[in-house]
């Protein structure tokens, strides 16, 4: 841990909900080199979390990325909308090193991180209190509708400024708000279900936590070409290619 300049991390449901970067800190006996970052983005907090740290590798050659979710401590199930969509959450987190050379076999390249946002559909996802408790109130429907679509046509973005097609994708690391995202998102995107890489049926949704956590539940992990690809609240997107290119003919 010692060579470790900088520690990013992310959560949209930590379980400390003030310093939990600086506790992180703690716990791993980093240097007091290492600066302690706290990314938001909820759900789109990982690749926002790569994003930061692309940002910061000119000032430090290794950077550890976090990502921690805690939602069983902030959400109550109970009868009622708001303990319907508490039940759709799981508690998780996954951690990867990000560096500006590989750093061993199993290293893979950052392509490109594109982040984005639309606040005027923030109306579809919105966290409120009520009784000491904290409450989510979204349009399941409409919110898991854009959120698919906007993966969608970012994976075809991506692709397209990369010179490739979208069938030549190893797969896609998708955010999943609930199990049946990742096969719709296959749907539109031509591709066959088991292309789109997303663990939420098995898990329910892991906010920031979610994307890695489906990287890492592919054994051994694909090298070729992978688009990862979120939506958060806000609403937030985020978008990355990683991987080698297949080879030109």
């Amino acid at each position: 841990m010692r060579d470790v300049g900088a520690l990013c991390v992310t959560s949209e449901a930590p379980p400390v909900l003030a310093g939990l970067a600086a506790a992180l800190h703690h716990g791993l006996e980093l240097g007091p080199q290492a600066v302690a970052l706290e990314v938001g983005g909820a759900c789109t907090g990982f690749l926002a979390a790569l994003w930061a740290a692309e940002a910061v590798l000119p000032r430090s050659e290794l950077i550890l990325v976090i990502a921690v979710e805690a939602h069983s401590r902030h959400l109550s199930l109970g009868p009622g909308s708001a303990g319907e969509a508490a039940a759709l959450f799981g508690d998780a987190a996954a951690a990867c090193l990000i560096g500006d050379r590989p750093l061993g076999q199993d290293s893979i390249p950052v392509a490109e991180v594109v982040l984005g946002a639309d606040g005027g559909a923030g109306r579809l996802l919105q966290v409120q209190r009520s009784a000491g408790n904290v409450e989510l109130q979204m349009e399941g429907v409409a919110l898991a509708a854009r959120a698919v679509r906007v993966m969608a046509q970012a994976t075809r973005e991506m692709t397209q400024r990369h010179g490739l097609a979208v069938a030549d994708l190893a797969a896609v690391v998708a955010h999943g708000g609930n199990g049946r995202m990742a096969g719709l998102l296959a749907r539109q995107l031509g591709l066959p279900a088991e292309c789109v890489w997303s663990e939420t049926s098995h898990t329910g949704n892991l906010g920031s936590a979610s994307l890695p956590v489906a990287w890492a539940a592919q054994s051994p992990p694909t090298k070729g070409p992978l688009v990862w690809t979120a939506v958060g609240a806000g609403l937030t997107w985020g978008v990355a290619l990683t991987g080698r290119p297949p080879p030109l003919d």
